[in-house]
């Protein structure tokens, strides 16, 4: 962690050097092993639109299966790598976390993606930690990225069924390595747009 107390590296996991720990330094960190370039990230980020994630509005549910989709668009921007995180209400639905066809994902998740990306899903007590990213530096195409497949309760409430976590903000890495900005244009399943708090974001390793 950027600052922390480890006496190893001071850097961490901050690889294009922006001061801060996102997506950025995941597709930073694939530019820089897996396609061995030498010129360091940008570490500045980038002005003009920020790529935007967004949740419906409202549950659409039929036979007690609530379909919720989760949208994607660039606004311009090149994305290699994506990471979020949901909050997901277990007193209203039930999301199924087993792997019974063996993909290595939750069987309640479904993705949306391109020849070229690979990703990974931990999903523990109502948060579903999700990163998407291309080992090719391919860019993210506008669209449904994934969709949540959630059993419905009964008598379920009015509040948020699934919401993008405040803790956990959602970023993304740009093919370049830099961090790419992103908005959240709508927070949550039946909620309202709550401002995000970089404080922790879940990302995997990568070998060479």
């Amino acid at each position: 962690t950027l600052g922390g107390t480890f006496a190893g590296n001071p850097v961490g996991s901050d690889s294009n050097e922006d001061e801060s720990i996102t997506a950025g330094d995941l597709s930073c960190t694939v530019r820089l092993l897996l396609f061995g370039v030498n010129d360091p990230c940008a570490a500045v980020g980038r002005s003009g639109a920020k790529a935007s994630l967004s949740l419906p509005t409202a549950l659409s549910v039929q036979d007690g299966v609530a379909q919720v989709p989760v949208h994607f668009t660039a606004n311009g921007n090149q994305a290699a790598a994506l990471a979020m995180a949901l909050e997901i209400d277990e007193a209203q639905v039930a999301f199924d976390a087993g792997d019974n066809n063996g993909d290595g994902l939750p069987d309640g998740l479904q993705l949306v993606l391109d020849g070229g990306f690979q990703a990974m899903a931990v999903y523990k007590a109502g948060l579903l930690n999700l990163v998407i990213f291309s080992p090719e530096l391919k860019a993210l195409a506008d669209g449904t990225l994934a969709t949540l497949s959630l059993a419905v309760a009964s008598g379920n409430s009015d509040s948020p069924a699934v919401r993008f976590s405040a803790s956990q903000p959602a970023s993304a890495g740009g093919v370049d390595g830099a961090t790419v900005p992103v908005q959240i244009d709508n927070d949550a399943v039946g909620g309202v747009n709550q401002p995000a708090q970089q404080l922790r974001l879940f990302l995997p390793t990568v070998g060479r």
